[in-house]
């Protein structure tokens, strides 16, 4: 009887949660798996390598002090999606090589000049860091406060690190919801 009582309390609380979570409509999706960069660019960015421990494919990129930018999504407001968004997530696999590195994702908001008008960062340090196995790590920022869903506004999205101890980024991806 209290098997049954069980199974039943289990059962009503799945549903209620299955009920209560929120999916977001995502309205765009850009990916970067790092072997395309390779593929798609003229000019790869330096910090692209071969690496066997690859997340997914056989590139990687390494951010440190000598290579301290990622690969860059460069996009006007008015270009990225015809349905409206107010947020966008911006999600990677990262891989430290020591705790010392200071990862950040980035969203560096420009005017129709190419001026910077709102960088927004978030930094991943310390022990938050993995340095055994790749972790996923996403940064979601609201982009209806103040003028940043401005339609003349260039988003710039990457990854960055300038502590000489790299880490290793793939699968990056930005959502906009």
């Amino acid at each position: 009887m209290n098997t049954s009582k069980l199974i039943i309390i289990v059962l009503i609380t799945t549903i209620l949660a299955a009920c209560g979570s929120k999916k977001k409509d995502f309205v765009a999706v850009y990916k970067s798996d790092m072997d395309t960069q390779i593929a798609w660019a003229d000019n790869p960015i330096p910090g692209l390598v071969k690496n066997p421990l690859a997340k997914s494919g056989i590139y990687v990129c390494k951010v440190d002090s000598i290579h301290p930018y990622g690969p860059t999504f460069n996009m006007a407001v008015k270009n990225i999606s015809e349905k409206k968004f107010n947020h966008v997530k911006i999600s990677c696999w990262m891989k430290a090589e020591n705790q010392s590195a200071e990862p950040s994702l980035v969203l560096d908001i420009q005017d129709a000049n190419n001026k910077s008008v709102e960088w927004l960062g978030k930094k991943f340090t310390g022990l938050e860091l993995n340095t055994k196995d790749w972790e996923y790590y996403e940064y979601e920022i609201n982009l209806s406060e103040k003028d940043r869903l401005k339609d003349s506004n260039v988003y710039r999205i990457y990854i960055t690190n300038e502590k000489t101890s790299g880490v290793y980024c793939d699968d990056l991806e930005i959502s906009f919801y």
